[in-house]
């Protein structure tokens, strides 16, 4: 995504865009998946980006709706950023049980998004976790 649309999406949020935000937002958006605080600080670390203040980011972006948090069945909250027209907001995750990598299924064959509803309720998010073995870890 270009950096241009990402600052725009900071500042439409109400948020100012500094260069720390706007490294967080496009480390998120360029991986394309859930990832944790750690490995993001852990790929931040050139820019010297104190570790408080990513999570201050990142609370902030969670609260703006600019990203979404993704609890992991490990108990580690993860962050994912969807920002392309292509992108299923409502989707799936795959979740290695011995790698804990976790992935998006954005495909969405299984429909998630027209789950029947009683009458009245009204669908604002589904998460839905699917949990196995990956490729790299069957080997």
């Amino acid at each position: 995504m270009n950096v241009d649309l990402l600052k725009d999406k900071i500042r439409n949020c109400g948020l100012k865009c500094t260069a720390t935000r706007l490294a967080v937002l496009e480390y998120l958006v360029t991986v394309h998946r859930p990832v944790s605080t750690q490995e993001i600080i852990q790929n931040l670390k050139e820019t010297a980006i104190n570790e408080v203040t990513i999570y201050r980011i990142l609370e902030s972006f969670v609260e703006k709706k600019l990203i979404t948090p993704v609890d992991h069945w490990n108990r580690h909250r993860l962050y994912e950023a969807h920002m392309e027209k292509s992108c299923q907001v409502n989707h799936a995750h795959f979740s290695c049980q011995q790698c804990e990598t976790v992935l998006c299924i954005e495909e969405n064959t299984l429909q998630i998004s027209t789950i029947p509803l009683p009458p009245g309720f009204q669908l604002k998010q589904v998460r839905l976790q699917i949990e196995g073995i990956c490729p790299n870890c069957i080997k």
